[in-house]
Protein backbone atom coordinates (compact mmCIF):
# COMPACT_ATOMS: atom_id res chain seq x y z
CA UNK A 1 0.00 0.00 0.00
CA UNK A 2 1.22 3.25 -0.93
CA UNK A 3 1.09 6.79 1.35
CA UNK A 4 -1.36 7.94 -0.94
CA UNK A 5 -3.65 4.41 -0.15
CA UNK A 6 -3.09 4.77 3.73
CA UNK A 7 -5.74 5.53 5.99
CA UNK A 8 -5.44 9.26 6.96
CA UNK A 9 -4.44 9.13 10.75
CA UNK A 10 -6.64 12.03 11.85
CA UNK A 11 -9.53 9.65 10.39
CA UNK A 12 -8.00 6.37 12.15
CA UNK A 13 -7.48 8.10 15.29
CA UNK A 14 -11.13 9.46 15.14
CA UNK A 15 -12.54 6.08 15.02
CA UNK A 16 -11.04 5.42 18.82
CA UNK A 17 -11.95 9.24 20.09
CA UNK A 18 -15.31 7.93 21.99
CA UNK A 19 -15.91 6.27 25.34
CA UNK A 20 -17.88 3.74 24.11
CA UNK A 21 -15.34 2.49 21.65
CA UNK A 22 -12.56 2.76 24.00
CA UNK A 23 -14.63 0.66 26.37
CA UNK A 24 -14.96 -2.18 23.94
CA UNK A 25 -11.27 -2.17 23.31
CA UNK A 26 -10.81 -2.43 27.16
CA UNK A 27 -13.33 -5.21 27.71
CA UNK A 28 -11.32 -6.99 24.60
CA UNK A 29 -7.79 -6.44 26.14
CA UNK A 30 -9.05 -7.17 29.63
CA UNK A 31 -10.79 -10.27 28.83
CA UNK A 32 -8.45 -13.52 30.61
CA UNK A 33 -6.85 -15.20 27.94
CA UNK A 34 -6.55 -18.54 29.59
CA UNK A 35 -10.51 -18.43 29.70
CA UNK A 36 -11.11 -16.70 26.18
CA UNK A 37 -7.97 -16.86 24.11
CA UNK A 38 -8.29 -14.02 22.88
CA UNK A 39 -11.49 -14.20 21.05
CA UNK A 40 -14.91 -12.49 22.56
CA UNK A 41 -18.18 -13.89 20.62
CA UNK A 42 -20.70 -10.93 20.36
CA UNK A 43 -22.53 -11.52 23.62
CA UNK A 44 -19.57 -12.06 25.26
CA UNK A 45 -17.84 -8.52 24.75
CA UNK A 46 -21.00 -6.93 25.18
CA UNK A 47 -21.41 -8.35 28.45
CA UNK A 48 -17.76 -7.43 29.27
CA UNK A 49 -18.08 -4.11 28.11
CA UNK A 50 -21.49 -3.51 29.88
CA UNK A 51 -23.44 -2.08 27.18
CA UNK A 52 -27.25 -2.70 27.02
CA UNK A 53 -28.15 -0.83 24.38
CA UNK A 54 -27.30 -3.87 21.61
CA UNK A 55 -28.02 -1.37 18.65
CA UNK A 56 -25.21 1.11 20.14
CA UNK A 57 -22.99 -1.83 21.31
CA UNK A 58 -23.27 -2.85 17.34
CA UNK A 59 -22.68 0.56 15.50
CA UNK A 60 -19.78 1.00 17.51
CA UNK A 61 -17.82 -2.41 17.39
CA UNK A 62 -18.47 -2.43 13.51
CA UNK A 63 -16.47 0.94 13.53
CA UNK A 64 -14.03 -0.50 15.30
CA UNK A 65 -13.41 -3.55 13.04
CA UNK A 66 -10.37 -3.22 10.10
CA UNK A 67 -7.98 -1.02 11.98
CA UNK A 68 -8.57 -2.01 15.73
CA UNK A 69 -10.37 -5.25 15.78
CA UNK A 70 -10.64 -8.48 14.23
CA UNK A 71 -13.44 -10.30 13.14
CA UNK A 72 -13.56 -13.85 12.95
CA UNK A 73 -15.93 -16.92 12.72
CA UNK A 74 -15.01 -17.53 16.32
CA UNK A 75 -15.42 -13.53 17.19
CA UNK A 76 -14.20 -10.68 17.79
CA UNK A 77 -9.95 -9.84 18.91
CA UNK A 78 -7.70 -7.13 18.76
CA UNK A 79 -5.75 -6.85 16.32
CA UNK A 80 -1.92 -5.11 16.52
CA UNK A 81 -2.65 -1.40 16.59
CA UNK A 82 -5.32 -2.71 18.62
CA UNK A 83 -3.36 -4.07 21.61
CA UNK A 84 -0.43 -1.43 21.02
CA UNK A 85 -3.39 1.35 21.29
CA UNK A 86 -4.60 -0.36 24.76
CA UNK A 87 -1.17 -1.14 26.14
CA UNK A 88 -0.18 2.59 25.27
CA UNK A 89 -2.96 4.13 27.13
CA UNK A 90 -2.96 1.82 30.21
CA UNK A 91 1.01 2.73 30.50
CA UNK A 92 0.13 6.30 31.26
CA UNK A 93 1.79 8.25 28.83
CA UNK A 94 -1.09 10.21 27.44
CA UNK A 95 -3.41 10.22 30.77
CA UNK A 96 -1.29 10.82 33.75
CA UNK A 97 1.02 13.24 34.69
CA UNK A 98 2.65 11.83 37.64
CA UNK A 99 5.22 13.13 39.55
CA UNK A 100 8.24 12.33 42.46
CA UNK A 101 10.20 14.49 44.49
CA UNK A 102 13.81 13.33 44.55
CA UNK A 103 15.22 10.60 46.35
CA UNK A 104 18.59 9.08 47.40
CA UNK A 105 19.40 6.64 44.83
CA UNK A 106 22.33 3.55 46.38
CA UNK A 107 25.13 4.59 44.10
CA UNK A 108 27.34 7.87 44.49
CA UNK A 109 28.79 9.90 41.82
CA UNK A 110 32.19 9.39 40.58
CA UNK A 111 33.34 12.50 40.46
CA UNK A 112 32.96 13.58 43.75
CA UNK A 113 31.34 10.61 46.07
CA UNK A 114 28.24 12.41 46.65
CA UNK A 115 24.84 10.12 46.60
CA UNK A 116 23.11 10.01 43.35
CA UNK A 117 19.06 11.15 43.21
CA UNK A 118 16.18 10.11 41.08
CA UNK A 119 13.18 12.60 39.86
CA UNK A 120 10.59 11.63 37.94
CA UNK A 121 8.22 14.60 36.20
CA UNK A 122 6.75 14.93 32.61
CA UNK A 123 7.42 10.75 31.93
CA UNK A 124 11.12 11.58 32.42
CA UNK A 125 13.16 10.19 34.87
CA UNK A 126 16.11 11.50 35.79
CA UNK A 127 19.41 10.82 37.78
CA UNK A 128 21.85 13.15 39.21
CA UNK A 129 24.27 13.73 41.94
CA UNK A 130 22.54 15.46 44.48
CA UNK A 131 26.29 17.61 45.28
CA UNK A 132 27.76 18.67 41.47
CA UNK A 133 24.21 18.23 39.80
CA UNK A 134 26.19 16.32 37.00
CA UNK A 135 23.39 14.34 35.42
CA UNK A 136 23.86 10.50 34.92
CA UNK A 137 20.47 9.41 33.28
CA UNK A 138 17.53 11.24 31.81
CA UNK A 139 15.28 9.10 29.66
CA UNK A 140 11.71 8.53 28.59
CA UNK A 141 10.02 6.23 31.02
CA UNK A 142 5.79 4.91 31.35
CA UNK A 143 3.81 6.74 34.38
CA UNK A 144 2.91 3.07 35.19
CA UNK A 145 5.80 1.58 35.89
CA UNK A 146 6.38 4.43 38.46
CA UNK A 147 3.11 3.92 40.05
CA UNK A 148 3.45 -0.26 40.63
CA UNK A 149 7.18 -1.21 40.63
CA UNK A 150 7.26 0.84 43.72
CA UNK A 151 11.14 -0.42 45.28
CA UNK A 152 11.71 -1.90 41.61
CA UNK A 153 11.42 1.09 39.79
CA UNK A 154 15.07 1.89 39.63
CA UNK A 155 16.08 -1.58 38.48
CA UNK A 156 12.89 -1.83 36.07
CA UNK A 157 14.43 2.03 34.56
CA UNK A 158 17.76 0.27 34.40
CA UNK A 159 16.70 -2.63 31.61
CA UNK A 160 14.19 -0.55 29.94
CA UNK A 161 17.18 1.71 28.93
CA UNK A 162 19.47 -1.53 28.25
CA UNK A 163 16.13 -2.79 26.08
CA UNK A 164 16.41 0.60 24.33
CA UNK A 165 20.12 0.82 23.85
CA UNK A 166 20.47 -2.77 22.49
CA UNK A 167 17.70 -2.59 19.76
CA UNK A 168 19.57 0.78 18.99
CA UNK A 169 22.85 -0.77 19.06
CA UNK A 170 21.01 -3.59 16.50
CA UNK A 171 20.61 -0.92 13.61
CA UNK A 172 16.76 -1.13 15.11
CA UNK A 173 14.51 2.06 15.93
CA UNK A 174 13.26 2.02 19.17
CA UNK A 175 9.95 3.39 17.98
CA UNK A 176 9.19 2.38 14.40
CA UNK A 177 11.78 -0.88 14.13
CA UNK A 178 13.63 1.62 10.81
CA UNK A 179 16.71 1.24 10.25
CA UNK A 180 18.93 3.52 13.41
CA UNK A 181 22.53 3.61 12.56
CA UNK A 182 24.97 5.14 14.99
CA UNK A 183 27.62 8.23 13.96
CA UNK A 184 30.43 9.53 16.13
CA UNK A 185 29.94 13.06 16.83
CA UNK A 186 30.69 15.97 19.13
CA UNK A 187 27.62 16.71 21.45
CA UNK A 188 26.96 20.90 22.18
CA UNK A 189 30.59 21.06 23.99
CA UNK A 190 31.06 17.91 25.68
CA UNK A 191 34.82 16.97 25.16
CA UNK A 192 34.43 13.38 24.07
CA UNK A 193 31.92 12.93 21.14
CA UNK A 194 28.78 10.78 21.53
CA UNK A 195 26.71 8.67 19.57
CA UNK A 196 24.67 9.76 17.32
CA UNK A 197 21.16 7.94 16.25
CA UNK A 198 18.93 9.03 13.96
CA UNK A 199 15.88 6.73 12.54
CA UNK A 200 15.56 7.08 8.53
CA UNK A 201 12.40 6.02 8.19
CA UNK A 202 9.95 8.27 11.47
CA UNK A 203 12.66 10.15 12.19
CA UNK A 204 13.35 9.19 15.79
CA UNK A 205 16.13 10.66 17.16
CA UNK A 206 18.81 9.48 20.47
CA UNK A 207 22.12 10.32 22.07
CA UNK A 208 24.11 7.28 23.47
CA UNK A 209 27.34 6.99 24.93
CA UNK A 210 30.17 5.09 23.64
CA UNK A 211 30.03 3.11 26.75
CA UNK A 212 26.82 2.17 25.97
CA UNK A 213 27.49 1.36 22.48
CA UNK A 214 30.16 -1.53 23.46
CA UNK A 215 27.81 -2.51 26.36
CA UNK A 216 26.80 -5.95 24.84
CA UNK A 217 29.65 -6.90 22.79
CA UNK A 218 30.22 -10.18 23.24
CA UNK A 219 33.99 -9.37 24.30
CA UNK A 220 32.73 -6.50 26.86
CA UNK A 221 30.20 -9.35 28.41
CA UNK A 222 32.99 -11.89 28.56
CA UNK A 223 35.38 -9.76 30.17
CA UNK A 224 33.28 -8.99 33.06
CA UNK A 225 31.86 -12.30 33.48
CA UNK A 226 35.20 -13.87 33.45
CA UNK A 227 36.01 -12.03 36.69
CA UNK A 228 32.72 -12.92 38.80
CA UNK A 229 30.94 -9.35 37.03
CA UNK A 230 27.04 -9.81 35.52
CA UNK A 231 27.48 -6.31 33.25
CA UNK A 232 24.03 -6.63 32.14
CA UNK A 233 22.57 -6.12 35.75
CA UNK A 234 25.07 -3.65 37.50
CA UNK A 235 23.23 -0.31 36.93
CA UNK A 236 24.24 1.97 34.05
CA UNK A 237 24.96 4.72 36.21
CA UNK A 238 27.47 2.91 38.16
CA UNK A 239 29.22 1.61 35.26
CA UNK A 240 32.42 4.11 34.91
CA UNK A 241 33.00 2.43 31.06
CA UNK A 242 29.54 4.19 30.36
CA UNK A 243 28.79 7.08 31.95
CA UNK A 244 32.55 8.74 31.98
CA UNK A 245 34.45 10.79 29.93
CA UNK A 246 37.92 9.56 31.07
CA UNK A 247 37.21 6.32 29.56
CA UNK A 248 36.68 7.67 26.05
CA UNK A 249 39.75 8.53 23.94
CA UNK A 250 39.84 9.69 20.64
CA UNK A 251 42.71 8.72 18.90
CA UNK A 252 41.77 10.01 15.13
CA UNK A 253 38.83 12.10 13.76
CA UNK A 254 39.91 12.24 10.24
CA UNK A 255 38.97 8.97 10.17
CA UNK A 256 37.62 8.11 13.19
CA UNK A 257 39.44 6.09 15.75
CA UNK A 258 37.18 5.93 19.33
CA UNK A 259 38.72 4.03 22.49
CA UNK A 260 37.07 3.26 25.06
CA UNK A 261 38.54 1.76 27.79
CA UNK A 262 37.01 -0.95 30.48
CA UNK A 263 38.41 -1.93 33.64
CA UNK A 264 37.72 -5.01 36.42
CA UNK A 265 39.51 -6.45 38.63
CA UNK A 266 42.66 -4.77 38.12
CA UNK A 267 42.43 -5.73 34.27
CA UNK A 268 42.19 -3.47 31.20
CA UNK A 269 39.98 -4.20 27.70
CA UNK A 270 40.55 -0.99 25.23
CA UNK A 271 37.30 -1.22 22.57
CA UNK A 272 37.98 0.60 19.11
CA UNK A 273 34.87 2.12 17.29
CA UNK A 274 34.84 3.71 13.62
CA UNK A 275 32.92 6.59 12.60
CA UNK A 276 29.72 4.54 12.06
CA UNK A 277 29.38 3.48 15.93
CA UNK A 278 31.00 -0.04 14.79
CA UNK A 279 33.54 -2.38 16.79
CA UNK A 280 36.61 -2.57 14.79
CA UNK A 281 39.15 -4.02 17.21
CA UNK A 282 39.58 -5.17 21.00
CA UNK A 283 42.46 -4.37 22.91
CA UNK A 284 43.43 -6.14 25.55
CA UNK A 285 46.53 -5.46 28.45
CA UNK A 286 47.17 -5.13 32.48
CA UNK A 287 46.73 -1.82 33.71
Amino acid sequence: MSDSDSPNPADVFGVVADETRMTILRALAEAPYEEYEGTLTFSELRERAGIRDSGQFNYHLDTLVGQFVERTDDGYGLTYPGELLYRTIVAGLFTRRTELESRDVDSECLDCGAPLEMAYDEAVLRIVCSDCDREYMSVEFPPSAVESRGDDCLETFDQWVRHHVLLMNRDVCVWCAGPMPGELRYRDDDEAPYVARNCEHCGGFMWTTPGETVLYHPAVVSFFYERGVDVTSRPLWELEFVVSDDAVEVRSEDPWELVVTITCEGDEMRVVLDGDAEVVEIEDGAV
